[in-house]
Formats: structure tokens, C-alpha cells, sequence
């Protein structure tokens, strides 16, 4: 009874593991680059290091479906607000303008890459509505208590049955809790991406911009949504 107890703490546990990532960026701080000179350097600082951290990341994400490097990816792209966007709006110079453009375009193209990381993983029409039982029923004999552990059933056939069931049931929870982690993961990254779009600079123009969109998103049912989105 031990061991089946452990293995049901388990399944709870792959279940609650999704909404656990989720929410795990609510205690990030924001990054204002507008508050101070010291908030802006800060930001600066941020921008030059999320651009090579967040595509290590989805690397390893896609390797391992890794959800804390995810996570962490999404992170910095919140954070990650150069300092030359809020200046370059109205900015006169052509220099500043192009700087402002670069940084858009480079938090942009961070953002893509990560929906294409999570259209890899995200299984279509997946049916998020309908969990996997969190207990699997012994044999009969058992009287359908939940929670034996296979050791304490004598006959090897039924035995080997109900350990291939257990496993069968553990991937399917494991399963489940990824695709919910992703989705979250997923609506997380497309706040981010509408947010973006808002606060455009001057250039790239709206036509460039569709343009990246389209040569970047492996996925055209992806890219038809995003261009839908603004």
C-alpha cells in the first residue's frame, strides 16, 4: 500500500506540475526601462543578454521538454524591453530610428522562434477537457481497491498486466500535464506577442513585419493566427 500510495502522489503531482510552471512568472519583476537611469541601464543589460540566452533555452526545451527553461525563456522576454524603443518613437535621427527597429525586430524574432518551439511539442486537438484517471484498479480480486502496489499481487500474469497498465496510465498523466503547461505556455507567449506589436516603433513597417512573420513560423496555420492578431 506504501508504494501504490507513492505512485498516486505522483500522478497528483504530474497534474498540478503544469499550472505550477504557469504561474511561476507572476513573481518576476517588471522591467520599466522608464523609472531611472539606473532602471535603464539595468534594461540595457537585459537586452544584451536575452538574445543569445532565450534560443540556449528553447534548445534545450525541445531536447528534454524542459518546462523551467520555457519558462525562464518567456521570462526574459518579458523582461526584455531596450531602452532605445521608448526614445526612438519620435526620434528625428536616422540612426536612432534604425537602433529602435533593431531591437524591435530582435525581440520579434525571439518571440517566433518560441512559438515554433511550442508548436513542436503541442499536440493538435488535444482534448485538455478530459484528464486521465489518476488510479488504475487492480484485478478483480482486489475488489477494485485503488492503490495496491503490483508486488502484492501473486499471479504473474495479472501482475504484469496491471504493471503495463500503471505505466501505460503514468504516461498518459505525464502527457497530459505537459500539453496543459504548454498551452499556458502558449497563451503566455502570445500576451507577449501582442504587446509587442503595440508598442511598434516607426519602422519596420507593418508589411515587414508580416514578412518576418511569414518567413519565420514553420507552421501556416500559426502564422495565419498571429497575422490575425494586429
Amino acid at each position: 500500500m506504501r508504494n501504490g500510495n507513492l505512485l498516486l502522489a505522483c500522478a497528483l503531482g504530474f497534474l498540478l506540475l503544469g499550472n505550477t510552471l504557469g504561474n511561476a512568472h507572476a513573481a518576476a519583476p517588471h522591467v520599466d526601462a522608464r523609472t531611472s537611469p539606473a532602471a535603464r541601464e539595468g534594461s540595457a543589460s537585459v537586452s544584451k543578454s536575452w538574445e543569445s540566452e532565450v534560443p540556449r533555452l528553447l534548445e534545450k526545451f525541445k531536447a528534454s521538454d524542459d518546462l523551467p527553461s520555457l519558462n525562464e525563456a518567456l521570462r526574459l522576454l518579458e523582461a526584455a524591453e531596450p531602452a532605445q524603443d521608448e526614445g526612438a518613437k519620435d526620434a528625428a535621427s536616422k540612426s536612432a530610428a534604425e537602433s529602435a527597429s533593431a531591437c524591435f525586430k530582435a525581440k520579434l524574432l525571439r518571440l517566433l522562434q518560441t512559438f515554433n518551439a511550442l508548436d513542436a511539442k503541442i499536440i493538435p486537438r488535444f482534448d485538455l477537457a478530459s484528464p486521465p484517471s489518476i488510479s488504475i484498479a487492480p484485478p478483480a480480486e482486489y475488489g477494485g481497491l485503488v492503490g495496491v502496489a503490483p508486488e502484492a499481487i501473486h499471479d504473474p500474469k495479472e501482475r504484469a498486466l496491471y504493471e503495463k497498465n500503471l505505466a501505460a496510465n503514468q504516461a498518459k498523466l505525464k502527457q497530459y500535464s505537459l500539453q496543459v503547461a504548454l498551452h499556458e505556455a502558449d497563451q503566455r507567449c502570445t500576451e507577449l506577442f501582442v504587446d509587442h506589436l503595440a508598442h511598434r516603433p516607426r519602422l519596420p513597417s507593418k508589411k515587414a513585419v508580416n514578412q518576418l512573420i511569414e518567413a519565420t513560423i514553420r507552421s501556416k496555420k500559426r502564422a495565419a493566427a498571429l497575422a490575425a492578431l494586429w
